[in-house]
C-alpha cells in the first residue's frame, strides 16, 4: 500500500491525469482520514478537481485507511506546520512501514530524517518515462501542464528528464 497526500492527488487531478497514479502504483492506493477531509472541504468550496478525486473513492480505486488510537496520538505529536492529512499519513506510515507520496518539502525532509519512505512529484515524473508509461516528450508536456494548472514551478525539470 502507498498513501497519497492531498497535494499529489490535487496536482494530477488539476491536469486531469489521475489515471497516471494508477499506472505508477499497482495495488492498493490509500489516503488518510485527514486527506479525505481536505479533499472533501475543497469539493465543498467548489474546486472542480476534488470531485474527480472523490470519484476514485466511489469507484474503489482509492481507499481511506483507518487510524488506530496510537496512530491518532502520534499524528497529534507531529509538527503543527503539517496539514492534518500529512500528520495522519506520516503516523500511519511510521507504524505500518509504508510509503507516503507527497510534494511538500518539509514532509519529505521529515520522512527522510525519520526513515519513512516518501516519494515526491519529481520521482513520479521521472518514473513515468523511465518505465515507458509515457515518453519523455509527454512528461515534458505534463510538467508544463502542472506548472500552468497547479501554479507550481518545477525547477528540477532537467534532473527529471536527464539520461544516466
Amino acid at each position: 500500500m502507498i498513501l497519497l497526500d492531498t497535494n499529489i492527488l490535487s496536482t494530477f487531478a488539476k491536469i486531469r491525469r489521475l489515471d497516471l497514479l494508477e499506472k505508477i502504483f499497482e495495488g492498493t492506493r490509500g489516503i488518510s482520514p485527514g486527506v479525505f477531509e481536505e479533499i472533501s472541504e475543497a469539493h465543498k468550496r467548489g474546486y472542480a478537481h476534488a470531485k474527480d478525486i472523490l470519484q476514485l473513492l466511489q469507484n474503489k480505486k482509492l481507499q481511506i485507511i483507518t487510524l488506530v488510537e496510537e496512530e491518532k496520538e502520534l499524528a497529534n505529536q507531529l509538527p503543527a506546520s503539517f496539514g492534518k492529512g500529512e500528520r495522519d499519513s506520516i503516523a500511519y506510515a511510521l507504524r505500518k512501514n509504508i510509503t507516503v507520496v507527497t510534494n511538500e518539502r518539509r514532509v519529505l525532509n521529515f520522512c527522510k530524517r525519520n526513515k519513512v519512505t516518501a516519494l515526491s512529484l519529481n520521482v513520479l515524473l521521472r518514473f513515468l518515462w523511465e518505465e515507458r508509461i509515457l515518453t519523455k516528450s509527454e512528461v515534458e508536456q505534463i510538467i508544463q501542464q502542472i506548472e500552468i494548472e497547479d501554479k507550481i514551478l518545477i525547477p528540477s525539470k532537467k534532473e527529471i528528464l536527464e539520461e544516466y
